[in-house]
């Protein structure tokens, strides 16, 4: 967690690497870098200083990399996960590569990154009882809302369908866009070659 209130907030949330059997193409793992660059480019044009804070998750893809971009700056950056971290990396990052673990490590060894696990997060026994990543997208925009003073910005990389499962990219959506107007979205479908295009 950020002890003290920051300027602007930037909160991300987007879409995991494609695995190799996902049947329609989503994130493709060649278009990273031009992922990567969008990023780069909202961070820029929002003015993403030092002063400013940065809040996402930590799986393989759009977190990743927003995060690595956030570090790149030397933006003070909280990765928030869901799970206990072994638990999480088995879920959401070793999937794509002994890479991709490698490159949470060393967010995990950087100075101007901080990592949190959900402690104790409640199971899903009823309707009213949300899943990790739903609790997980909510801790997330609650901690981004108590440390600012000034604009929350939310930055997706999402192809604007419904997730694939609770507490994705579109879940975060619906619950920031009646809380910011200052709303970034990368469509990662719009960078795939033209034969991968749906």
């Amino acid at each position: 967690m950020v002890a003290e209130p920051h300027g602007q907030v930037f909160l991300f949330s987007g879409h995991m690497i494609d695995s190799d059997d996902r049947p329609t193409p989503r994130f493709r793992p060649e278009i990273e870098p031009a992922v990567f660059q969008e990023i780069e480019n909202i961070l820029d044009a929002l003015g993403a200083t030092s002063s400013d804070i940065a809040l996402c998750g930590g799986a393989a893809g759009g977190d990743i990399i927003f995060a690595e971009a956030c570090i790149r700056r030397k933006l003070p950056l909280s990765i928030l996960l869901p799970f206990d971290e072994k638990t999480f990396l088995e879920r959401s990052v070793r999937y794509a590569g002994s890479l991709w673990v490698r490159r949470f490590q060393e967010l995990k060894l950087n100075p101007f990154c901080t990592i949190a696990e959900l402690s104790n997060p409640r199971r899903e026994n009823s309707d009213t009882v949300k899943s990790p990543y739903e609790q997980n997208n909510i801790r997330l925009l609650t901690t981004a809302l108590s440390n600012r003073q000034g604009t929350l910005h939310f930055i997706c990389l999402w192809d604007q369908n419904e997730s694939d499962g609770s507490g994705g990219t579109s879940h975060m959506y619906h619950l920031i866009r009646e809380i910011t107007s200052s709303i970034s979205i990368i469509n990662p479908t719009t960078l795939l070659p033209s034969k991968g295009k749906q």
